[in-house]
């Protein structure tokens, strides 16, 4: 797992992209990424007007593939008719289970054992084939 701090700047950003490096190296599988802000590009990212991830996350998707990556920053991407809890950006599933008022948050259940991911929020919730080789984005509420 590689948990990348909030980066502000290209000195902070290359701190992370030389952990992600370090990370890569390990090999170890899954490899879970918990970042701040979605990627950008995605409906995980969606504000209701536009996509407003972190281009240089969605860069480093494609570069390390990494198998899993956890965000939120964007609140209502989930709620939104365009936007999305997940996403799959190459071989990467992208999550962002959004926030809501209640006695509980909306949140993500990962199932490697059954290759699942179940979203759960007052509103609605969701479940994903994580053995799914076809990308989801576009799909609203998927």
């Amino acid at each position: 797992m590689t948990i990348c701090p909030w980066w502000d700047g290209a000195e902070t950003r290359a701190e992370v992209e030389r952990q992600l490096v370090q990370d890569a190296e390990r090999g170890q599988r899954p490899w879970i990424w918990i970042c701040h802000a979605p990627p950008e590009g995605s409906p995980v990212s969606w504000t209701g007007r536009k996509s407003a991830g972190d281009e240089f996350l969605t860069a480093w998707i494609a570069r390390f593939a990494p198998d899993v990556v956890l965000s939120g920053h964007i609140h209502n991407a989930p709620f939104y008719a365009d936007g999305a809890w997940i996403d799959r950006l190459g071989a990467t599933w992208v999550l962002n289970p959004g926030w809501q008022i209640g006695p509980r948050p909306a949140y993500v259940i990962l199932d490697f054992a059954n290759l699942s991911a179940r979203w759960v929020s007052v509103a609605e919730s969701g479940e994903r084939d994580l053995a799914v080789t076809t990308p989801l984005a576009g799909v609203a509420g998927a």
